[in-house]
């Protein structure tokens, strides 16, 4: 009788009926026995993955799970490395390093029986690193950069160190060069692309190779030059007569290896300049006839390669001034002019001087500046300097502390009978207003009789003036304060400008002659030698 028949917890009994063979005795209950429990059994259980990294999960699957009693519902308990046991056939590896080794056993239970334990280990192997980005030091790289890679991340599961070897491509074909910087000055030109791939290694294993964005090779501007402005010869001829001269003497270098042409451009005190210009390739020229005493000239020269300008370079130039003036302390005779301009009605008297000291006497009658037909521009002194102005041999109107000693000012009487009475005369002192008080019936007078006299008196030689005389200019027009404030350190191209009846710049430097640069023609008289200068200039 097999296990068909009967299940666990049933009692089997066994009943003998005798025979003799003539007939049967009574059935006898000869033994009986209890069915007991079948343990479950279990033929194998296999760990998955079989070759696992720290990043995996491994799963425990059986096989061959059995149970002799049908109404038995045999589970599995599962224990990691001896320890604990539960239903879980699951251990994430998260937290385990490569090497170590993971053993899993499986029993099979009924509630009231065990199965023999089945195992199974593996070894956890290493896990690749990986190269997960990677940044390049130029998008658009010139032909003599360095490309660099200046940021890369990595990653490796099991923390090793990862170092990564770098592959370099121009134009999809590999060079020769190892590292993470390619020099374009030898491997590289404008045009190429330019591609580098990178490998990373933990010391056990390569990860994957991870390529950079292709960089295409860009046009490298010229640098710029260093320009250069001069003046040819001399600068004090008026009006100049020589050229300004915008040159090169460093020339532009290109990485492309490129020709370089430039170009050239002028400012004059701030506005572009569009006149004649005479260019070469490396220099540009003006004429002395568009440049002027005064006047700031900026050159810009600007490198282009074909394909793009460079950065530009300037070069500045101010064109001197000419300096003169007469010195006349301590003279015994002095510069005259023969005749005196005539002007009537407006007018306007310019003059620079630089006094040394001033008169000290007990009258208000002061040191002349100019005598100029019987008028008198004279300083006096009440124990400071004063300026007045003189007609004839009448006193002189109200002397006023003004004139400092020591330094050049400038001087302007402005006569402008159309302004009526009460302001028929104005006096400007270095550009500002003076107060004056001229009699309503009295202006400025200029005749053409007599000599003209700077530093002493037309009627004798006394009043002698102590210190030196720069410009001096007379219009036939009453200029405004404007006009005055924005052309006193302007160097005059006299010949053009308007209403000029005389002026002397004093810039001879030599010789017994002070012209007068307009067509008036009324020079003075230099006895003394001693009493140019070159160097004492008004502005």
């Amino acid at each position: 009788m097999d296990g068909t028949w009967f299940d666990k917890t049933q009692e089997v009994e066994c009943w003998l009926t005798p025979s003799d063979d003539e007939e049967e005795g009574g059935l006898q209950l000869v033994d009986f026995e209890r069915v007991l429990n079948s343990p479950p059994t279990l033929a194998s259980v296999t760990l998955s993955p079989s070759v696992p990294t720290v990043e995996d999960t491994l799963t425990a699957t059986v096989s061959g799970l059995d149970d002799p009693d049908p109404a038995d519902t045999p589970t599995v308990n599962y224990s990691w490395n001896g320890l604990g046991s539960g239903s879980v056939n699951t251990l994430s590896l998260a937290s385990y390093s490569k090497g170590d080794v993971l053993q899993v056993s499986a029993v099979a239970t009924d509630i009231d029986d065990l199965s023999a334990a089945v195992t199974d280990s593996v070894t956890l192997v290493n896990s690749p690193p990986s190269l997960t980005s990677i940044s390049l030091s130029h998008a658009e790289p010139g032909t003599d950069d360095i490309l660099q890679v200046i940021a890369s991340s990595t990653d490796d599961p099991d923390g090793d160190t990862v170092t990564i070897s770098w592959a370099w491509e121009v134009n999809g074909q590999p060079v020769a060069q190892t590292g993470a910087a390619l020099s374009g000055n030898t491997w590289f030109d404008r045009g190429d692309t330019v591609q580098v791939t990178g490998t990373p290694h933990d010391g056990d294993e390569s990860g994957p190779s991870l390529a950079s964005t292709l960089v295409s090779v860009v046009n490298t501007s010229p640098t710029a030059p260093l320009a250069a402005v001069m003046i040819i010869n001399d600068p004090f001829a008026i009006p100049p007569s020589d050229e300004l001269v915008c040159g090169i003497p460093i020339l532009s270098s290109d990485d492309d290896n490129d020709p370089v042409t430039y170009s050239f451009s002028w400012t004059v005190d701030g506005v572009t300049f569009t006149g004649s210009v005479t260019n070469t390739a490396t220099q540009s020229t003006i004429a002395g006839s568009e440049i002027w005493p005064g006047e700031q000239w900026v050159c810009a020269v600007t490198p282009n390669d074909g394909f793009e300008d460079g950065t530009a370079s300037t070069a500045s130039f101010a064109i001197p001034v000419p300096c003169g003036s007469l010195d006349l302390a301590g003279l015994s005779d002095f510069p005259m002019a023969s005749a005196s301009p005539a002007v009537s009605g407006d007018a306007t008297l310019e003059i620079w001087i630089y006094a040394n000291s001033v008169f000290a006497a007990d009258n208000l009658f002061g040191p002349v500046i100019l005598d100029y037909a019987d008028s008198t521009l004279q300083l006096c002194d009440i124990g400071t300097p004063i300026l007045t102005w003189d007609h004839g041999f009448g006193v002189p109107y109200t002397c006023t502390n003004y004139i400092t000693v020591g330094t050049w000012q400038h001087l302007a009487f402005v006569n402008d009978p159309s302004a009526g009475a009460a302001g028929e005369v104005r006096a400007y002192l270095d550009g500002y207003s003076l107060p004056t008080q001229w009699s309503n019936s009295d202006s400025m007078t200029f005749g053409n009789t007599g000599p003209f006299w700077l530093g002493r008196h037309a009627h004798d030689n006394v009043n002698q003036f102590d210190g030196s005389i720069g410009e001096i200019r007379l219009w036939d027009r009453a200029l405004s304060q404007s006009e005055i404030q924005s052309g006193m350190t302007r160097w005059l191209d006299t010949l053009n400008e308007t209403d000029l009846v005389a002026h002397w710049t004093f810039t001879e430097g030599g010789g017994d002659t002070s012209y007068d640069q307009t067509n008036s023609g009324i020079d003075f008289n230099i006895p003394v030698q001693s009493a140019w200068s070159t160097t004492a200039c008004p502005y």
